[in-house]
């Protein structure tokens, strides 16, 4: 896993943008972090998940996993290395979800770009 694949990935998604500080990419959307790349360390990440998707994903791989101290809150680390391109995008789709403000629901690595209850021109 490299780390430009979360960026491709997360750049993907609709209203995405980038803030570079300290050599960590945060990824955002409507003013909101949803992801930060080399968090806490160089090859991880961290992201905010609703509590159901963090459950539901991190039983999926030992690639992601409830943060100690946060992971009540939703606060989860991704081992980049370690996790593949479909249960990244469902990592990332569901945490853009909580940031964007949409309800959770589950998420399939079937779905790309905006989710349906956004129009073509909110998109």
């Amino acid at each position: 896993m490299t780390d430009s694949r979360l960026r491709a990935q997360a750049m993907a998604l609709p209203g995405v943008t980038e803030k570079v500080l300290l050599e960590r990419s945060m990824f955002q959307v409507r003013g909101r972090t949803f992801a930060t790349e080399n968090w806490p360390e160089a090859g991880s990440a961290v992201v905010k998940l609703p509590l159901d998707a963090q459950h539901r994903l991190s039983a999926a791989s030992l690639a992601v996993k409830p943060e100690a101290e946060r992971g009540a809150a939703g606060v989860t680390l991704l081992r980049l290395t370690a996790i593949d391109d479909d249960l990244l995008l469902d990592v990332l789709t569901a945490a853009w979800r909580l940031a964007y403000g949409e309800k959770s629901r589950a998420v399939t690595s079937a779905e790309r770009g905006a989710p349906a209850s956004l129009s073509a021109d909110q998109a």
